[in-house]
C-alpha cells in the first residue's frame, strides 16, 4: 500500500504488484499472488520480461482527507493501457490487447479526475499491453494531487508552451523575412535559424513530456504520426546545427566530420520514415549519442571561433551549452534516471538557444556594418568600392526596420485581441466607451473586465514603460489579475491589490535582493472597481489612480495613496477601499495620466487635471460615444504637431 500524507502533487513511486500476461480487475489482483513486485517507474523489461507483451499493475493508495477531488497525471505508457480504480474504468489510452494486430497504440499524456465517491482508499489497476514500442510499461512517473493543484500545474505548463510557441513563430517569421529581404551576407545562417525555429515550433506541442497541445488541434492524431514527428524533428535539428555552424564559421569547421553527421542523420531519418516504432525505437540510444556528438562538436568549434575573436561566437557557444544541458535533462527524465516536476525542459532550451543565436546574428550584422563604415573612411582609392558595400548595408537595415515594424504591428494585433472589446463594456452596463491611444505601436496602458453572476470587476492600469516593454508588462499585469481574481477567487479590491503586489514582485524578481540591486523598478498603477449590479454597490481600491463619478453635473473624486503595485517601494503594502452607492445614470471614469500630462504644441503646458475635470463635467450629458469622440478631438487639438508623450487610456461607464 502506498500512503500519501499530503495534498501536494506527489509521485506514485514505490512497489506495485505485477501480473505478467494477465488482465486483472482490482478484486482479482488483491486476492492473487503477484508474479513480481516492481518499483515504479521502471520498464518491465528491466525485471526480465520480454519488451513485447501485456500485464497488469496493481497497488493500493491511501489518501488524506481532502475537500477537493483528486487527479492522476498519467504519462505516456507504452503502448496502450486501461486505468481502473475501485472497479471503475476512469481512462483508457488506445486499445490494450494480447497481440500486435489488435492493439491500438496511444501517445497521449492524460489528467484523470478521481471521483470523490470512490473514497480515500484506492485500489488502482493499470492493464497495459506493449507491441508497438521498444520501451515497456510505466517508465515515467505517475503523479497524484488535489484537483486545484493539478489544474494549476497544467495551466502553468500550458501557458509556458503557448508563450514559447508564440516566440518561436515570431522568430521563424522574422528570420524568414530576413532571408528573403536581406542581401547575400549570411543568408544561409539566417535560413538555418528560421528552419530551426519551425522545427522546434512543430515539436513543442507534440512531445509527451509536455501538455501536448497538438490534441487540442488534432484530437485524432495517431501514435505513429506523433512519435515520428518527435524523433524526426530531433534528427533534422542535428543537421541544422551542423549547417548553421558551417555557414557562420567555415574556416573553423571540419567538413568530413559534418558529412558523417549529415549522412547518419539522413539514414536514421529514412529508417524512422520507413519502419514502425518498435523497430526504429532501438535507434534512440544512437540518436542520443549523435546529438551529444553534434552539440559537443558545435561547442568546440564555437569555442575556437571565440578564441579567435569571431563576432557572435560567445553567444552562439552559450546557446549550444544551454540547449545541450536542458536537452540532457529531458533525456534523463525520459530514461527514468532523473525525476522532474516538468519534463519538457527542451522547450526552454530551444527558446534560449534560438534567442542567443538571434543575438549572435544581430551582433554579426552590427559588426559587419561598423566595419563597412570604418573602411569607407580610409583610402580615397577604395571609396567607390566601399560606398557600394555601405549602400547594401543601409538597404539591409531599412529592410530590417520594415521587418521589425511588421512584427510590431503583429504584436499590436495580439495585444488588441487580449484586451476586452468595447462592446463587452456596453453589454455589461447601460453604455460605455474606451479611448485607447498607445504612444507607440503597442501600449503599457491596459483595461480588464470580468463578470461573475451579478458582479463585474473593472480595472484600468498604467504599467512602467512604453512600446514593447510596456506591452510585456501589461500582459503580465493581465495574467496577474486573472490569477488573483479568477483563479484565487479573491473577493475584495483591497486584497486584490495586495496580492497583485506580491504576485508581480515574485514574477519580476523584486523579492530577490540581488535582482533589486540591479535596479528592477518595474511596476504599475491601477484603478480597480468591483460593481454589484444587484445591490447597486461599488467597491473601489486604487494604486495612485483615482475614480471619478459624475451625477447631475456634480463630480465626486476618490483619490488613492501613493503606493505602487510592485516597483521600488517597500514590500507588504496596504491599500484602502471605499464603498459607493450607485444610482442609475451615474457616469464613472477611470484613466491613466497620459491625457492630463500631454503638452500643448504652442504653450508647452500640460492639459492638466483641472481642464480634464471641467471637460468631463461639460460633456457628461452627451452619449458615451459622443464623449469619446469629443475627448479624442480635444486631445488631438491640444497636442497639435507635438509628439504624444505617454500612452493614453480613458474609460467611461454609464451605470
Amino acid at each position: 500500500m502506498l500512503v500519501k500524507d499530503s495534498l501536494q502533487i506527489q509521485n506514485l513511486e514505490g512497489p506495485w504488484a505485477f501480473f505478467w500476461q494477465q488482465y486483472l480487475l482490482p478484486a482479482q489482483a488483491a486476492r492473487q499472488k503477484a508474479d513480481t513486485l516492481m518499483f515504479l517507474p521502471a520498464d518491465w523489461s528491466n525485471y526480465g520480461y520480454s519488451v513485447f507483451g501485456y500485464g497488469t499493475y496493481y497497488t493500493q493508495v491511501l489518501l488524506p482527507a481532502c475537500e477537493e477531488s483528486w487527479m492522476l497525471e498519467i504519462p505516456n505508457i507504452s503502448s496502450a493501457y486501461r486505468l481502473i480504480v475501485n472497479g471503475d474504468t476512469l481512462a483508457q489510452g488506445g486499445i490494450p490487447s494480447s497481440q500486435r494486430e489488435t492493439e491500438v497504440a496511444d501517445y497521449r499524456r492524460r489528467w484523470v479526475e478521481i471521483p470523490k465517491s470512490l473514497g480515500d482508499t484506492l485500489q488502482i489497476v493499470i492493464q497495459i499491453s506493449n507491441f508497438h514500442y521498444n520501451r515497456s510499461g510505466i517508465y515515467l512517473p505517475l503523479m497524484i494531487g488535489s484537483r486545484p493543484l493539478m489544474q494549476k500545474k497544467f495551466k502553468h505548463a500550458r501557458n509556458w508552451e503557448i508563450f514559447s510557441m508564440g516566440a518561436l513563430f515570431f522568430m521563424f517569421f522574422y528570420h524568414l523575412m530576413l532571408y528573403f529581404f536581406m542581401p547575400t551576407y549570411q543568408k544561409k545562417a539566417v535560413l538555418c535559424l528560421a528552419l530551426a525555429c519551425l522545427l522546434f515550433l512543430i515539436r513543442l506541442p507534440v512531445v509527451n513530456s509536455g501538455t501536448q497541445l497538438v490534441f487540442d488541434l488534432m484530437p485524432s492524431a495517431s501514435f505513429a504520426l506523433l512519435l515520428r514527428v518527435e524523433v524526426l524533428t530531433v534528427l533534422l535539428g542535428a543537421s541544422l546545427i551542423v549547417l548553421f555552424i558551417h555557414s557562420l564559421f567555415p574556416e573553423e569547421t571540419r567538413w568530413k566530420v559534418e558529412r558523417v553527421i549529415l549522412l547518419l542523420s539522413a539514414l536514421m531519418s529514412l529508417t524512422v520514415l520507413l519502419t514502425p516504432a518498435y523497430i526504429y525505437g532501438y535507434l534512440l540510444p544512437p540518436i542520443y549519442l549523435m546529438l551529444a556528438f553534434s552539440y559537443t562538436y558545435a561547442i568546440i568549434l564555437t569555442y575556437k571561433a571565440w578564441h579567435k575573436k569571431r563576432s557572435g561566437a560567445s553567444w552562439i557557444m552559450l546557446g549550444y551549452v544551454l540547449i545541450a544541458l536542458l536537452m540532457s535533462l529531458e533525456i534523463l527524465f525520459f530514461l527514468g534516471v532523473l525525476p522532474l516536476p516538468y519534463g519538457n525542459t527542451t522547450s526552454l532550451g530551444m527558446f534560449l538557444f534560438l534567442l542567443t543565436q538571434s543575438i549572435a546574428l544581430a551582433q554579426i550584422f552590427s559588426d559587419a556594418f561598423n566595419k563597412v563604415e570604418r573602411l569607407s573612411s580610409t583610402l580615397e582609392s577604395s571609396v567607390q568600392e566601399r560606398t557600394i558595400e555601405l549602400q547594401m548595408q543601409k538597404e539591409y537595415m531599412a529592410q530590417l526596420n520594415q521587418s521589425l515594424m511588421d512584427s510590431l504591428q503583429y504584436a499590436k494585433r495580439i495585444q488588441t485581441a487580449v484586451l476586452p472589446d468595447e462592446t463587452e463594456l456596453k453589454r455589461l452596463f447601460q453604455d460605455g466607451f474606451v479611448l485607447y491611444l498607445p504612444k507607440a505601436v503597442v501600449s503599457g496602458d491596459f483595461y480588464w473586465l470580468y463578470e461573475e453572476d451579478h458582479t463585474v470587476w473593472v480595472a484600468v492600469g498604467d504599467c512602467t514603460g512604453h512600446g514593447v516593454p510596456g506591452a510585456f508588462m501589461a500582459l503580465l499585469a493581465k495574467n496577474a489579475l486573472d490569477s488573483v481574481i479568477i483563479q484565487q477567487r479573491t473577493d475584495t479590491p483591497k486584497e486584490v491589490l495586495e496580492r497583485l503586489d506580491v504576485y508581480l514582485r515574485a514574477q519580476l524578481g523584486q523579492s530577490n535582493v540581488r535582482r533589486i540591486q540591479r535596479q528592477n523598478y518595474d511596476g504599475m498603477v491601477l484603478a480597480l472597481c468591483k460593481i454589484d449590479k444587484k445591490q447597486n454597490q461599488l467597491v473601489f481600491a486604487g494604486a495612485e489612480r483615482p475614480l471619478w463619478l459624475i451625477r447631475n453635473k456634480q463630480l465626486q473624486c476618490w483619490e488613492t495613496g501613493r503606493e505602487l503595485i510592485a516597483g521600488y517601494t517597500q514590500q507588504h503594502k496596504h491599500f484602502e477601499e471605499i464603498s459607493i452607492a450607485l444610482h442609475p445614470g451615474d457616469k464613472l471614469y477611470m484613466f491613466s495620466d497620459g491625457f492630463v500630462d500631454q503638452f500643448n504644441e504652442s504653450t508647452r503646458k500640460k492639459f492638466s487635471k483641472q481642464r480634464f475635470e471641467a471637460l468631463l463635467i461639460d460633456i457628461s450629458d452627451h452619449s458615451m460615444q459622443e464623449q469619446k469622440d469629443i475627448l479624442f478631438a480635444t486631445f488631438e487639438r491640444w497636442r497639435g504637431k507635438s509628439p504624444q508623450i505617454d500612452d493614453v487610456i480613458v474609460m467611461g461607464i454609464k451605470y
